[in-house]
C-alpha cells in the first residue's frame, strides 16, 4: 500500500498550473529560437563565398555575440566537412567538437582547433551524475567509417576545458523553485 506524504511542497502544486506550463513551454521555445538562430548565424559567417557572407550579414548582426560563440558550428557547416554529416541539421559545435589527431597522440598536440586533425562529426559530453567524458556522435558513413576507426586508434581532441569555453547567456531561473525537493511525495512498500 503506497504511503502518500500529506504537505506537498506550494513549488510542486504550482508546477502543475496551466501558467507556469504555459511559461515554461515558452521559455524552453524562446532558448531553442536562440540556440537555432545563433548556429545558423555562425554557419552563414563561416561560408566561403563573400556574396553569401554579405547577404546574411543582419542575421549575424541580430545574434548575440556570446551566443554565436558558444553555439557556433561553423566547422561543421563548412563545405569540406559537409560530406561527413550523416544529416544535414545536427552539426558538432565548435567548443565541444572531437578532432581526430593525425598520427600517434602522445606525440601530437591535437585541439578542436588543431589544423592538422581530421573533422568527425561528433561531440564531448559530460555526464551529469559522474562527471566522466564521452563522446557522442552519428553512425558513421562509408566515407568516415576510417576516421571514426582511427580515432579509436589515433587518439582524438581532449575534453573542452570548461573554465576555457565562453559562457552561455544566463538562465532565468524561477524565484519559487528551491534548491530541490526535500522529501519523497510517494513511497512504494
Amino acid at each position: 500500500m503506497p504511503e502518500t506524504v500529506p504537505d506537498v511542497p506550494a513549488w510542486l502544486e504550482s508546477s502543475y498550473s496551466f501558467e507556469h506550463l504555459t511559461t515554461v513551454l515558452r521559455t524552453l521555445a524562446k532558448r531553442e529560437r536562440n540556440r537555432k538562430a545563433a548556429r545558423t548565424a555562425s554557419r552563414h559567417q563561416s561560408h566561403p563565398s563573400k556574396v553569401h557572407r554579405a547577404v546574411h550579414v543582419a542575421s549575424n548582426v541580430q545574434t548575440n555575440p556570446e551566443h554565436l560563440a558558444y553555439y557556433s558550428v561553423a566547422a561543421g557547416a563548412d563545405p569540406e566537412n559537409t560530406p561527413f554529416n550523416r544529416y544535414s541539421d545536427i552539426l558538432p559545435y565548435d567548443r565541444t567538437r572531437v578532432v581526430v589527431c593525425a598520427g600517434e597522440h602522445e606525440d601530437n598536440a591535437c585541439g578542436s582547433t588543431c589544423p592538422e586533425g581530421r573533422y568527425l562529426n561528433a561531440d564531448w559530453v559530460r555526464e551529469l551524475a559522474g562527471g566522466k567524458w564521452w563522446i557522442a556522435m552519428q553512425a558513421p558513413l562509408p566515407q568516415t567509417a576510417h576516421t571514426f576507426l582511427s580515432s579509436l586508434l589515433e587518439g582524438v581532441s581532449p575534453p573542452p576545458d570548461p573554465s576555457q569555453s565562453p559562457a552561455p547567456a544566463p538562465a532565468p531561473t524561477p524565484s519559487s523553485f528551491p534548491a530541490g525537493p526535500s522529501q519523497n511525495l510517494r513511497r512504494e512498500r
